[in-house]
């Protein structure tokens, strides 16, 4: 979850549940237990994979719990992070029986999609390795809704001298200083509207065609451009493509 409280920018919850089986009489059956997944000496919930969102400059954090399934002792002796992009410590809650493994996300990522595999390693002469995979998308403060139009068989019919497409909005996550400065396109018969809809953090753009310049048969693509004033996304492009008939 992303929120708007500058101290705690996103939450990442885990949700478990059981849910009872019926049996042919409709009455409930045995319930279910929690997913795991074996690995090693370990039971491992909710996953050995673990992955999450977040923006620019925000940092999202998670727990991975490992519960040890044999007899004897098993201690973690190394957390290998086999990267930077997360941080990770180790918390342990029953000695040689339950632990959790803490992972946060580098606030300093760039957008993009960053992946890091980790290994835990055991002690032991029976020691294991456990890989852990890491993945986290960050997505820049600065975003388009829709990100694409696509736009197959448009009729020209009618009495308007325009046909409305859409809207587009311009969002910020953040500080509210956004300002779209401008919004054009490759297309000539493209029209825009730039409209001030929150200050600092909502813009929307309407979409317009302009039918005397569209041409019926052939198929267009090409790009809406919004020009904005944030240091990390100057421009945004939104491809459009389609075609007319009348």
């Amino acid at each position: 979850m992303t929120t708007n409280d500058p101290a705690t920018r996103s939450l990442t919850l885990i949700l478990r549940a059981n849910f009872p089986i019926a049996d042919r009489a409709g009455q409930p059956g045995p319930p279910i237990p929690p997913r795991e997944k074996a690995i090693g000496p370990f039971t491992v919930q909710p996953d050995a994979n673990w992955s999450t969102e977040v923006f620019t400059g925000d940092t999202a954090t998670g727990t991975i719990s490992f519960t040890n399934r044999e007899q004897a002792p098993v201690q973690v002796t190394k957390v290998l992070p086999g990267g930077n992009a997360f941080t990770l410590r180790l918390q342990t809650l029953e000695a040689g029986k339950r632990f959790n493994l803490v992972i946060a996300t580098d606030p300093g990522l760039k957008a993009g999609e960053h992946k890091q595999t980790a290994t835990l390693v055991t002690g032991g002469d029976a020691g294991v390795e456990i890989p852990i995979a890491l993945k986290v998308v960050v997505r820049p403060r600065v975003f388009a809704t829709p990100t694409a139009f696509r736009l197959p068989g448009l009729q020209l019919g009618g009495l308007d001298s325009e046909l409305n497409l859409g809207t587009i909005y311009v969002r910020k996550m953040g500080p509210s200083d956004l300002m779209v400065k401008k919004a054009d396109s490759t297309l000539r018969f493209i029209r825009t509207e730039v409209k001030e809809e929150i200050p600092g953090l909502l813009y929307s753009i309407r979409v317009q065609v302009d039918k005397s310049k569209a041409e019926v048969g052939h198929p267009f693509r090409g790009e809406i451009r919004v020009k904005t004033n944030d240091n990390a996304v100057r421009l945004l492009s939104i491809p459009i493509e389609g075609s007319f008939n009348r």
